[in-house]
């Protein structure tokens, strides 16, 4: 049902990338078999076909899909002239904020999450206003947006998920065999998911 040669040529053409033999053919016994338990017997036009073994190649280990499309020499240039590259992320750690403000922002999100319940680990806020206290400063800021609006209705900014802050990002990519190094100089907005 799979068309092997014309799932490799498009995955070479568009992507760059070199598919492995053994996993190509355990992605198409795959995909034969979870069409076939959905009823769907009929071919599937090549177009099809590509976008659901990509998929997979997303969802695997690179090094189990693909051949490495690296050179080792030290400009990393895609072998075959290729100008596009398909890489997995290693690793990725926020090197622009400081683990401190990462902790608060974490924490703030997870008491959101809670919806207001505040994790057990936390001491309970203080009430009054003028005392710091581990709730830190947006939640003093919250009670007294509470304190102010008498009504009983939620204002914007309790509303409003805390937002994770991300600054410049490193990160280990990799090809299956080679590892390497980057840093995020323009913001890529679909890591921000």
């Amino acid at each position: 049902m799979i068309d092997r040669a014309a799932v490799i040529a498009a995955h070479k053409s568009r992507y760059g990338v070199r598919l492995r033999d053994r996993w190509l053919d355990e992605c198409a016994t795959h995909l034969e078999s979870e069409l076939s338990q959905l009823g769907h017997t009929a071919p599937l036009h090549v177009e099809v076909q590509v976008r659901l073994v990509y998929e997979q190649v997303l969802h695997s280990e690179i090094s189990d899909s693909c051949m490495p499309t690296l050179t080792t020499a030290p400009s990393v240039l895609p072998q075959d002239g290729a100008r596009d590259v398909l890489l997995q992320i290693q690793e990725i750690v926020d090197i622009g904020v400081s683990r401190f403000t990462m902790w608060e922002a974490l924490r703030e999100k997870e008491d959101f999450e809670q919806r207001g319940i505040r994790p057990s680990y936390l001491p309970p806020p203080v009430e009054d206003e003028g005392v710091f206290t581990a709730a830190g400063p947006a939640t003093q800021q919250t009670q007294q947006t509470q304190q102010t609006q008498g009504d009983g209705g939620q204002t914007e900014a309790e509303e409003r998920e805390p937002k994770v802050p991300r600054s410049m990002i490193k990160l280990v990519l990799t090809d299956g065999v080679t590892l390497l190094p980057a840093i995020e100089v323009d913001k890529v907005e679909q890591l921000d998911a």
